[in-house]
């Protein structure tokens, strides 16, 4: 009977070793010494279910201004994402321009064109970092296709969507931005 219990002891020790020794294969990759609170959900996210641990999806980002529907006259003016206004050309540090007939942004800013419906913050930063976008022509983003911009220095995302462009050469597009609590 002694022999059974120290087996099975035995036997409950080597699982829990397995299962939390990540280098042997079986453990958390992600969690270590270092692994603290779990981090706080997306804006974008469900709400967890009761008993049931949801991973962490990341900073989350807090709603800044929403619905602003901003309009450029010309090339001679941008759009300041972090401000939510319209200003002279080259005045703003994450900004989108008019570069033609297509969006420019600011240096060291990243895009992502989603697909259809409007993306959270958090489907921007999956789309930044799976399938950036090169370009942002007008004829890509027509019916106001959602686009995202990330600031240069990760803060801050821009939902923005094109609301017209006509051929006066004025551009309206209405934006959400949100910061990285």
């Amino acid at each position: 009977m002694a022999l059974a219990v120290v087996a099975t002891l035995l036997a409950c020790g080597g699982a829990v070793y397995y299962f939390d020794d990540p280098l042997d294969g079986g453990g958390d990759l992600d969690a270590g010494p270092s692994a603290g609170p779990t981090a706080p959900v997306d804006v974008g996210s469900k709400p967890p279910t009761a008993g049931v641990s949801t991973p962490p999806t990341g900073p989350a980002y807090l709603p800044g201004y929403a619905k602003s529907q901003l309009t450029a006259p010309d090339s001679g003016y941008e759009f300041d994402l972090r401000a939510g206004k319209v200003v002279p050309a080259e005045t703003a540090t994450w900004y989108l321009a008019r570069d033609g007939q297509a969006f420019l942004p600011s240096e060291e800013s990243d895009a992502f064109v989603a697909e259809g419906t409007t993306p959270t913050p958090a489907d921007c930063v999956q789309g930044i970092e799976s399938r950036p976008a090169a370009a942002l022509p007008f004829s890509a983003l027509a019916n106001a296709r959602p686009f995202c911009v990330r600031s240069p220095d990760r803060s801050e995302i821009a939902i923005v969507r094109l609301v017209a462009a006509p051929a006066d050469g004025s551009v309206t597009i209405a934006v959400d931005q949100y910061r990285r609590s």
